[in-house]
């Protein structure tokens, strides 16, 4: 059975109550003995004295236990922390490394004692200075699996994941340390190159055969299409629709490998974006009557961009609306301007999106609704990845605003660009 713990209140009050017991019992044994007042004198010194070495005793051994126990937790935490297979440092409030483990040594290639002199300078190769990640953590914030790069002594670069919580020190929660851990995540970046080289390549060599096959659907269609009996030509059909929904899923394979491999090149040009809304919303209406398209505002809104990737994301996001709006109704796309930048929305009536599903909305391979009877066949979950990451590239900004069974609004902004005097001019002309 576990012997109870002595608190220091525990502890102080045993003592007072045992003091107390001692003077007033010792006194009255004193006069008992004797009425001499020298020889009280004598044995009340003789009395102090004793207490006074009985007293230094019991301090030196709750000193004792006090350092023993001590030693023994920091000697097991520190076991502890070197077990660690990740590279841990601890800092304090002052922005000083106060603790560190053999395998922050190994990533940093520094031995313990040049990383615990490091102070800032070590923290703001990994961003982590007071203007960075360890104002946040000594704030209170806990930060999980946060990418970054770190610059060894030897000149080299290493990929890290970063994990940073705050360290209470007592019941008040006042945060007094801030505790980062790296993981070296240098093989799962190897490992993910190899695989989108993989799609890549797959999706190159995929892509000439679908080609060839939708190019000879057609051709079918057209040679005779009078002799085609209604199950031949209803065959032709879905072989055409699922030969185009192949073509888009790897058009999405070849973007995202794009993307991740840094082969993503932008064409900026200067075009008038509500015409190119107006072409995507004419061709979405002519394989969508259920759904009513509708653009609001007429005006030109130049911006500077790339029109193709532009386009790719207004087919995906309109696409969606169409897609997630199974009783059809209204689609409506509008443009404005705020602050030298262009803003597009796409509001639809549709299913909508559960609050925890658009946190995660943009994240690849992420499909709101694959758990749900309206999936759909949504495909692979890349679309939204995309168009976010075409639309940061060009210096703007996606999100999105739902309401589950009340539809959502897509909306996304680039940067605009002036029109040239000639076409302000045709403008005033057209007023």
């Amino acid at each position: 059975m576990k012997s109870p713990r002595l608190t220091p209140f525990r502890i102080a009050l045993t003592y007072a109550v045992i003091a107390l017991l001692w003077i007033l019992f010792s006194d009255a044994l004193v006069n008992t003995i004797t009425s001499d007042s020298q020889s009280i004198t004598v044995i009340q010194s003789l009395k102090g004295a004793f207490y006074v070495i009985a007293t230094a005793f019991l301090l030196y051994f709750l000193i004792r236990r006090n350092e023993s126990s001590l030693r023994g937790s920091e000697h097991h935490l520190k076991t502890l922390l070197e077990s660690l297979p990740e590279a841990v440092i601890v800092i304090n409030r002052q922005g000083l490394i106060v603790e560190t483990n053999r395998a922050a040594c190994e990533l940093f290639s520094l031995s313990r004692e040049e990383i615990l002199v490091q102070k800032t300078d070590l923290l703001r190769k990994i961003d982590l200075a007071p203007t960075g990640l360890l104002v946040k953590t000594l704030a209170g914030e806990t930060t999980h699996d946060r990418e970054a790069a770190i610059q060894t002594s030897a000149g080299g670069r290493i990929p890290v994941s970063i994990s940073a919580s705050p360290a209470r020190e007592n019941d008040e929660g006042r945060v007094t340390r801030a505790i980062v851990v790296f993981r070296n995540v240098s093989e799962l970046k190897r490992l993910e190159r190899l695989r989108d080289e993989f799609l890549s390549t797959a999706a190159h060599e995929l892509k000439t055969p679908m080609t060839t096959i939708k190019a000879y659907v057609t051709l079918l269609k057209k040679w005779r299409p009078d002799d085609l009996g209604e199950r031949e030509s209803k065959a032709l059909t879905v072989l055409g629709y699922q030969t185009d929904r192949m073509n888009k899923l790897i058009q999405e394979l070849l973007e995202f490998s794009r993307l991740q491999l840094g082969r993503l090149q932008l064409d900026r040009t200067r075009f008038d974006l509500r015409e190119l809304v107006a072409e995507v919303i004419s061709h979405a209406q002519g394989i969508s009557p259920a759904h009513r398209l509708e653009l609001h505002n007429g005006h030109e809104h130049w911006v500077m961009a790339d029109r193709d990737r532009v386009e790719q994301v207004l087919v995906n996001l309109i696409d969606n609306a169409i897609k997630f709006s199974p009783e059809g109704g209204p689609i409506e796309v509008s443009i404005g301007e705020e602050e030298g930048r262009t803003q597009v929305a796409i509001q639809d009536r549709g299913l909508g999106i559960s609050e925890p599903s658009q946190r995660h909305l943009f994240d690849r391979y992420y499909r709101a609704h694959s758990e749900t009877s309206y999936n759909f066949s949504a495909g692979m979950g890349m679309g939204l990845y995309i168009s976010r990451e075409l639309i940061n590239r060009h210096g703007g900004t996606i999100w999105c605003e739902s309401r589950e069974g009340q539809g959502s609004t897509f909306h996304f902004t680039l940067p605009s660009a002036q029109p040239t005097s000639n076409e302000e001019d045709l403008d005033d002309g057209e007023l």
